[in-house]
């Protein structure tokens, strides 16, 4: 039997992706030393253990330009609802009905995406309910995009970050033609993205990944990028796509194993 292993993904921008799990979940004994508060899971399928961390450090990055507007500036122009209800932005340029599966997409994870605050303990996130929700999720953003309502940059984009939530390669490999599609069209700001669903994409069929954003553990072995074929892309393909160069990425990996924070593989302010 293969040994289980967990892999890990960065902060999306000031948005913060988490993973849903519709599998079986447990509680890793002892969790590392991140920065922010963070919660990890170890997920298990048939076939490999899929990016499930939850990362809701502080945030750093500032909110891609190709969103046209930071999350500031967001909460400061839209009314905070109550705890009860997230809070929802007006952005032109985007189908309010991809808006609203996003905005959902992180409030099941206790996350106000566009409020900038968590709204529940993440050990109270009932995974099988969420995990069910994504499904349903995944069903109307295909319903969109057949219906030809998926059209702006920005809309592929947050179809892509929905579909990066599961365990499935058809969905994952889905969810980076997304955000490849969202880069064509204008929003920058899923560049990183791009990147990180092909490297999961890959460890979803047990291939090696090639860009650099996946870390993680399991109980039998430290920190490590591996599988990861680091001699596959350049460094300059690297920043193409808003990934770090190989060097800080084995600089993150070392202040990993030495206990530090875990760093972002995203480079500050690309797009």
């Amino acid at each position: 039997m293969k040994p289980t292993f967990k892999f890990v993904y960065r902060p999306y921008g000031r948005i913060f992706i988490q993973d849903s799990i519709a599998w079986s979940v447990k509680r890793l004994p002892a969790p590392a030393k991140l920065s922010g508060t963070h919660l990890l899971w170890r997920a298990r399928t048939p076939d490999f253990a899929f990016p499930c961390m939850v990362a809701l450090g502080r945030m750093k990055t500032a909110f891609s330009a190709a969103l046209a507007i930071s999350i500031r500036l967001l909460v400061a122009q839209t009314p905070v609802g109550p705890t009860d209800s997230p809070t929802v932005p007006k952005l032109t340029g985007v189908n309010p009905e991809i808006l609203n599966l996003v905005i959902q997409d992180q409030w099941d994870r206790g996350t106000d995406m566009f409020g900038g605050r968590q709204v529940k303990p993440l050990e109270s996130l009932n995974l099988e309910e969420v995990g069910k929700n994504d499904e349903q999720r995944h069903a109307a953003v295909r319903k969109l995009l057949a219906d030809g309502k998926i059209r702006s940059g920005q809309d592929y984009e947050f179809a892509a970050l929905i579909f990066q939530h599961s365990g499935k390669s058809a969905d994952l490999i889905l969810a980076h033609t997304l955000a490849v599609t969202a880069v064509g069209k204008g929003s920058g700001s899923a560049k990183w993205l791009a990147a990180a669903t092909f490297d999961r994409y890959l460890g979803s069929v047990n291939q090696p990944q090639v860009f650099g954003t996946q870390f993680g553990y399991g109980p039998d072995r430290p920190w490590s990028m591996d599988p990861y074929d680091r001699t596959a892309l350049a460094d300059s393909i690297r920043a193409i796509w808003c990934v770090i160069p190989l060097a800080e990425q084995e600089r993150i990996l070392k202040d990993a194993r030495d206990g530090k924070p875990l760093g972002s593989t995203g480079i500050p302010g690309c797009n």
